[in-house]
C-alpha cells in the first residue's frame, strides 16, 4: 500500500487511492464544509419584502403546480417564480411548487 504525507498535518499515512489528507484531517475538512450556512433570502438579493410576499401569496397546503401533489415534510411547498429570476423575473408572479420540482426546473421558463 503506498504511503503519502497529509497536506494538512504532514503525517505519513497509508493511502488506498488518491487521498491527499489523512483520515482524521479528511473528516475534519468534510465536517467544516457541511457546517457552512445556506444562503438566506437577503444574501440572495430577495430580503424581507420577498418573504412577506411568499407568505401572502403561497398557501403551504396548496398543491404543486408542476406535479399536482401536496407538499410533505421532506419535500415542502416553496415559491416558484413564474419567470425565473435568472431571466429577470424577480417580481414575477409566484406559484406553489415542491422544493424538488422547483430545483429540477432550474432557470427554465415553462408556461401553464
Amino acid at each position: 500500500m503506498p504511503k503519502r504525507f497529509c497536506l494538512k498535518c504532514k503525517t505519513l499515512f497509508a493511502t488506498t487511492g488518491g487521498q491527499s489528507y489523512c483520515p482524521p484531517c479528511g473528516a475534519d475538512i468534510t465536517a467544516r464544509m457541511n457546517r457552512r450556512p445556506k444562503p438566506n433570502t437577503t444574501s440572495r438579493g430577495l430580503g424581507w419584502a420577498h418573504q412577506q410576499r411568499v407568505r401572502q401569496e403561497i398557501d403551504p397546503a396548496a398543491a404543486c403546480w408542476m406535479c399536482g401533489k401536496p407538499g410533505t415534510d421532506s419535500d415542502p411547498i416553496t415559491a416558484d417564480h413564474q419567470t425565473p429570476r435568472a431571466q429577470g423575473g424577480s417580481d414575477s408572479p409566484l406559484r406553489p411548487a415542491h422544493r424538488s420540482c422547483n430545483s429540477r426546473r432550474g432557470a427554465q421558463q415553462k408556461r401553464t
